[in-house]
């Protein structure tokens, strides 16, 4: 949450409409170990969601070390667009650990494969021996499911979007911060998607939880795929 904090920062700072200093002056108050996390879980509950509480504390730190720049913090956006985004955001990075584990399996997998071609093993039917078969045909199978199963999550991991609307899930407020810039609402939030690596979706989608489901389905289908070998 502080990183989507901070590069939407950056993203007004460098479209000019804020001062260029805040976000330097943000940068040391959005580090995560500076934060009491179980508290921070504890003050979410009455609001619904954590954004609130983190920001009134992100606010006290930089008030007391940078106060000028304070002001532009959280500008024309919603906590919803810092919650979404930043589970996307965090997906994203586990995705990299998840994905390099999926890619050593396969290589593994075809190792096996190409060393038990000629292997001969038991095949059933029904649970009853059947004719001969071999396991490198069966780890070359389970490679073909693993492999499906892994692109599959590639392409969640590489449309996994931005979530940017504001309050009213209209950009409005981005429409008036965004009046004395040269750069639309939409190439606001692009930009903001490019910085921290997301997709830049088509529109705002709060309401529309498949972004989430999707990932869902696709780390599904890998433990699937993992759970028959």
């Amino acid at each position: 949450m502080l990183d989507v904090e901070l590069e939407w920062l950056r993203v007004l700072a460098s479209a000019g409409l804020i001062d260029a200093h805040v976000p330097d002056a943000v940068a040391p108050a959005c580090q995560a170990a500076r934060y009491d996390i179980a508290d921070l879980a504890a003050r979410a509950q009455g609001g619904g969601n954590p954004v609130i509480p983190l920001l009134a504390d992100l606010r006290a730190k930089v008030r007391d070390e940078a106060p000028a720049a304070v002001g532009p913090i959280h500008k024309a956006a919603t906590s919803q667009d810092i919650l979404d985004s930043a589970l996307m955001l965090m997906s994203a990075r586990a995705l990299e650990t998840i994905l390099a584990d999926a890619y050593r399996a396969q290589s593994a997998l075809a190792d096996l494969a190409r060393e038990h071609a000629e292997t001969l093993s038991v095949a059933r039917t029904l649970t009853q021996h059947s004719l001969p078969s071999t396991f490198g045909l069966k780890a070359a199978q389970w490679l073909h499911g693993l492999g499906q199963a892994t692109a599959a999550l590639e392409a969640a991991a590489a449309a996994l979007p931005l979530q940017w609307g504001g309050a009213s899930g209209t950009m409005a407020a981005l429409t008036a911060a965004a009046e004395t810039s040269a750069a639309s609402p939409l190439d606001l939030s692009a930009d903001l998607a490019a910085r921290l690596g997301l997709a830049d979706p088509v529109a705002p989608w709060q309401t529309n939880r498949l972004p989430v489901t999707a990932l869902g389905s696709a780390l599904a289908d890998l433990l699937a795929a993992a759970g028959k070998v």
